[in-house]
């Protein structure tokens, strides 16, 4: 069973407009972007530039059909690839293209462990992952990957966990693992292993989430915002909330779900929000969020990106968000 595929890297490709005779390739992702296999970690940073990374597809959607979501997540890893190629290049680190993870015959279990692994090895060899996905499920996988490199040394070190997405997917396991129940599974890890879980879920959709998960996510300590109070007006108070957060980490694991945002900019992704928050608004909170880390000294230890589903949006609209998320992040 082959479940990791190193990417084809005519996948960056830019398209060239019909009246453009020329472009410099170099000025753009698609010129910029290298193969794994080009990484050494002996290359040395040039002053200014910051610390490599690496982009890694989960090509996966069986959490998403467990939990009786929209299938099509799998395609996102290839479409977000897409949609960052057309973008002008204006980062200060090297990125590399890491392949994908694909699940074979259902078998999640499998892809979540290759995934997991391939993370370690890029968090060990000094870049940082940018898990493209794929649906929510991803995110077992990438703490996980996570958990090895942390507490390969010591299990005295604490790695907090801040989610963008509308739901806690702290659902239980039953009767087996899904997209839905990702956080609570990290929880439990957490717990029989006498490790800290802080996690802060901002931008929570009420409707989508039942009592049972509020309650288990109280039990584990979780803090929560709604998404009505995560509007710009909210801004002040949520920027102490997660100053205060990240005062006891090490490091951070930042999860965004694509479904955090309303339907007209995200219509791809497993189960559309029509109150889902505004584009900018979204982008506001993921500056705010990484703009506290670098002030707090907390290195991002990785990042995914979840529910970009490709058959649900013709326009591409979810993908070029994905895209402009994931440039964000590589501007810091």
């Amino acid at each position: 069973m082959v479940t990791y595929k190193k990417t084809d890297m005519t996948l960056w490709k830019r398209k060239r407009l019909k009246d453009q005779a020329t472009f410099d390739i170099d000025q753009f992702w698609s010129g910029r972007i290298k193969a794994l296999e080009d990484y050494s970690s002996e290359c040395s940073r040039q002053s200014g530039e910051l610390a490599p990374m690496a982009l890694i597809g989960f090509a996966t959607d069986e959490g998403v059909k467990r939990s009786a979501g929209r299938s099509g997540a799998a395609h996102g890893p290839l479409v977000i690839r897409r949609a960052l190629a057309n973008l002008a290049w204006h980062q200060k680190r090297d990125i590399y293209d890491a392949g994908d993870i694909w699940c074979e015959e259902e078998q999640l279990i499998i892809a979540q462990s290759q995934l997991a692994g391939h993370v370690a090895h890029l968090l060990d060899i000094g870049l940082t992952p940018v898990i493209l996905g794929g649906g929510l499920e991803v995110g077992w996988a990438s703490y996980q990957g996570a958990s090895r490199h942390v507490f390969a040394g010591s299990s005295d070190v604490s790695v907090g966990i801040v989610s963008l997405g509308a739901r806690l997917a702290m659902s239980e396991a039953d009767p087996q693992p899904n997209a839905q129940s990702v956080f609570l599974q990290i929880a439990q890890y957490c717990k029989e292993r006498n490790l800290d879980f802080p996690c802060y879920c901002l931008g929570l959709d009420e409707q989508v989430t039942s009592a049972g998960e509020f309650d288990r996510a109280e039990a584990y300590g979780v803090h929560w915002r709604l998404q009505q109070k995560c509007g710009e007006a909210f801004f002040p108070e949520i920027e102490q909330e997660i100053r205060s957060f990240l005062s006891s980490l090490d490091y951070l694991y930042l999860s965004v779900s694509l479904d955090l945002f309303s339907i007209a900019a995200a219509p791809g992704v497993s189960a559309p929000s029509v109150f889902g928050l505004d584009a900018r608004v979204g982008m506001g909170l993921l500056r705010l969020i990484l703009h506290e880390a670098q002030r707090a000294e907390v290195p991002l230890l990785l990042v995914d990106i979840a529910e970009c589903n490709p058959l649900e949006d013709p326009d591409g609209r979810t993908a070029r968000l994905a895209a402009g998320l994931v440039y964000e992040i590589a501007k810091v």
